[in-house]
């Protein structure tokens, strides 16, 4: 950008931050004088073409690298904690899971690892959540997720016919009357975050519609019920916003859900993200059976959705 003359990207440069020939000679180590506001005899041009040329900007030194690798490392420590109390969060509800005497459930909420969001998205990729919820249908499963970029909503189920009976059902659903819901979040118990509040004034509930569950779903439900051959892999349906903008992606996109075991506290999934790619895998570790509560559902990310928030994004 500025030898053996300065390009127009150099020049925009220099326009768009003018601390950046300090902070570059600063970096290698260039001892020079500040110009001087007015007056002056050497430009900042000047002054990173002459260490250039001289070559003092070939290598960046060892006390400066040094300082480098000791900002890694304490990242790598603060990630590797990080980490750590995640997983024993985890490893909390995994004890009380084995002294539970009742049925398990995929119900409730679980922490997200995904490296192809935490590698295109650092600074937005942390704290990743999911929470399963149940709907009025059996075998019907509502996932509200935020994976730090975009937020959203995923259908889940078993059987693909009933997968896609409920879709088209929830997307017709409330456009004219947007408290109605298709969660059936209405126990005390769904109704109590961990810390012990009552969340149950922040919730819409409405009337609970939706398409009966199928002949072969309502069996999958019972199955599943009493533990015997559990299916442990899900197909789903999301929607989503992107968060920043708040653009709305409207549009279906496929993915699935595999159940490490039949404790249902772990999976890998396998999804179509807009923005972030087709076949973003993730991992999840249930932390609890209460679901954060959450007044999202499938309609909100409809067609009609997104024409109102583009219309006022160019207010």
């Amino acid at each position: 950008m500025f030898l053996p003359k300065l390009t127009p990207e150099g020049r925009k440069l220099l326009r768009d931050n003018s601390d950046f020939v300090g902070t570059q000679l600063k970096h290698y180590g260039v001892q020079f004088e500040e110009p001087k506001s007015s007056g002056r005899s050497t430009t900042p041009t000047t002054l990173l073409k002459a260490a250039l040329t001289a070559g003092k900007c070939d290598q960046v030194p060892k006390h400066i690298v040094k300082l480098q690798n000791e900002e890694t490392r304490r990242l790598k420590d603060k990630e590797s904690d990080w980490e750590t109390r995640r997983e024993k969060v985890h490893q909390d509800y995994l004890l009380k899971l084995a002294r539970k005497k009742e049925d398990v459930s995929l119900i409730g909420r679980y922490l997200v690892d995904s490296e192809p969001i935490e590698d295109g998205f650092l600074d937005k990729a942390t704290d990743l959540v999911l929470n399963i919820h149940r709907t009025d249908t059996p075998g019907i499963f509502k996932v509200n997720f935020d994976f730090g970029v975009v937020e959203g909503v995923m259908l889940m189920c078993l059987e693909k016919v009933a997968l896609d009976k409920y879709c088209a059902q929830a997307g017709r659903e409330h456009d004219d009357n947007s408290a109605d819901s298709l969660d059936e979040e209405g126990s005390e118990e769904d109704l109590v975050d961990e810390g012990g509040i009552s969340t149950k004034k922040n919730l819409k509930l409405g009337n609970k519609r939706g398409w009966p569950a199928s002949k072969t779903s309502m069996t999958r439900a019972k199955i599943q019920k009493t533990g015997k051959d559990r299916a442990l892999q899900y197909l789903l349906k999301l929607k989503c916003r992107e968060k920043s903008e708040g653009m709305i992606y409207f549009q279906e996109s496929d993915g699935t859900i595999n159940f490490d075991n039949e404790k249902l506290a772990s999976f890998d999934g396998l999804v179509d993200l807009p923005i972030i790619g087709q076949g973003v895998s993730f991992s999840a570790r249930k932390i609890s059976d209460l679901p954060r509560p959450s007044g999202k559902n499938w309609a909100d990310y409809s067609e009609r959705q997104y024409e109102m928030g583009r219309i006022n994004r160019w207010r």
